[in-house]
């Protein structure tokens, strides 16, 4: 039990096993942002200033971004500029790291629909990776802020009525989908037109 403690002096906590850290999860924390196991003495900004960033200086609230967890403001500008470089080195990073992706729900664009990695890469498989729609493959590039374009994944399509998953489509043949408003009147209709002799007189 004793090796299961935190190492930080007169700490009592168990250790941090998720990271494998030899601190408590409080002490981890600490030492990862202020290198001490203290923390640090409160400063004194002037009014309206929450945070101070040594490279831009004195921040405002709007200038800053407030951890939910913790309560922690760090600089905006630094965030952006660190994510930018880490997915320009990584550009599969933020889909490696994702459990789930989500798609907007029946009635309301704020109610999403959770479908998790797995069942996107079973989907993905029976599908050998091609539009079931069109059967070709997804040829739209990423619009991340990173000098590397990489092609979109297939988009997940799903039934707004039901809120079943319908399959993965390229992003064309989903907007398409999306701009007929998932009619098959309409999209009957059109394939009358092409089918019909339209050359203009």
């Amino acid at each position: 039990m004793k090796n299961e403690i935190c190492r930080a002096p007169n700490c009592e906590r168990i250790k941090d096993k998720k990271q494998a850290s030899l601190l408590c999860v409080m002490h981890r924390v600490r030492w990862g942002r202020h290198k001490s196991f203290d923390l640090p003495a409160k400063n004194n900004f002037p009014e309206g200033i929450v945070y101070e960033c040594k490279i831009h200086g004195m921040l405002r609230i709007n200038e800053a971004y407030k951890n939910p967890k913790d309560n922690y403001f760090s600089c905006i500008k630094c965030r952006r500029s660190s994510d930018k470089e880490f997915y320009k080195n990584n550009p599969l990073a933020q889909d490696r790291y994702k459990k789930f992706y989500y798609v907007s729900g029946k009635g309301s664009f704020t109610k999403r629909i959770k479908v998790s990695k797995k069942e996107y890469l079973e989907l993905l498989n029976e599908q050998k990776e091609l539009c079931k729609i069109c059967g070709l493959p997804e040829t739209s590039k990423s619009t991340r802020p990173d000098s590397q374009k990489i092609n979109k994944r297939l988009a997940i399509d799903h039934c707004h009525k039901t809120n079943k998953i319908r399959g993965l489509l390229c992003h064309k043949c989903n907007g398409m989908i999306a701009f007929a408003k998932d009619s098959i009147d309409i999209l009957q209709s059109a394939i009358n037109y092409l089918k019909s002799d339209c050359s203009l007189k």
